[in-house]
């Protein structure tokens, strides 16, 4: 056993608290959706826009294609954050998760961006156009198997990494436009 360091018991804390408030359920069903709205007045103040961004979470198994036509029936799209903000908005309603398989690595949620054309050229796959934020894992895309063209993110992750398009994630993350 190894000593029991102030993080750790902090971490231990916040996992117990999420719990505690029912922040976070450990047996969530397979359709649980969580939003965030980012506070309008406060991005106001920081970066004015004409429009805000609503993030979804859905703990639904698929594919890519899977998520973003699911994302696309419902109005929306499949999110991408395109800045440090957006990326910190979209993790709060990923919040924190456990793969239901123990053996698996921890959940994954697709985001709107791939290099199929071009490997190593990410662009969103709503307009088309070249990423220019980006928050690759350390030794990350590496283009596995050389068939890794799409991207997944998640509560453990939190930065990207580049699969197979066909990989069955945990669930993916819808953007909806609120003006």
């Amino acid at each position: 056993m190894f000593p029991l360091r102030p993080h750790h018991l902090v971490a231990l804390l916040w996992v117990l608290f999420l719990f505690h408030s029912g922040s976070y359920n450990f047996a969530k069903s397979q359709t649980h959706t969580e939003e965030f709205i980012p506070s309008k007045f406060a991005e106001e103040i920081m970066y004015p826009r004409k429009s805000y961004k609503k993030f979804v979470k859905y703990d639904v198994p698929a594919t890519f294609e899977e998520a973003k036509n699911a994302c696309k029936n419902m109005k929306g799209f499949l999110a991408l954050p395109l800045g440090r903000q957006d990326e910190r908005d979209m993790h709060k309603v990923i919040g924190v998760g456990f793969s239901k398989c123990p053996l698996s690595m921890s959940p994954t949620y697709w985001l709107c961006a791939i290099d199929i054309t071009e490997e190593g050229n990410w662009v969103n796959c709503k307009t088309g156009k070249r990423l220019k934020y980006f928050n690759f894992h350390k030794g990350q895309p590496d283009n596995y198997g050389g068939s890794e063209d799409c991207l997944v993110t998640g509560p453990y992750l939190r930065w990207w990494n580049d699969v197979n398009c066909n990989f069955t994630a945990n669930g993916y993350i819808c953007e909806f436009e609120d003006s």
